[in-house]
């Protein structure tokens, strides 16, 4: 965490685009297609953004790959577990931004 390279707006842009997907109050298996549909966009958007990046390109990249790995986990989920597993994913998501954030402040701080 020491030497973060990808940027904070960039990690909310993700972050957003997750967590945007609403299925609340929606049948069972309306949940299960739409999460699998959703996750993929989130990954084609991520992955785009590996292709455009220039200075940062091998972080973004290794971030492109963890979040593949688990949103290939939650999309294996079916029926009420797939939101379960959505619904963690979210949550691991929101403490890695939060993360992100208090680390960026505490090396901004210290290149003062």
């Amino acid at each position: 965490a020491s030497n973060i390279q990808i940027n904070s707006t960039k990690l909310r842009k993700f972050y957003n685009h997750v967590k945007k997907i609403e299925v609340s109050g929606l049948e069972e298996a309306d949940v299960e297609k739409i999460l699998k549909r959703e996750l993929n966009k989130f990954l084609a958007v991520l992955l785009y953004d590996v292709g455009r990046e220039e200075r940062n390109q091998e972080q973004l990249k290794k971030l492109a790959e963890g979040m593949k790995k688990v949103v290939d986990v939650v999309k294996q989920k079916n029926g009420v577990e797939i939101k379960k597993a959505y619904n963690l994913f979210t949550d691991f998501f929101e403490a890695l931004v939060a993360y992100h954030r208090y680390y960026e402040a505490i090396n901004n701080s210290k290149s003062r």
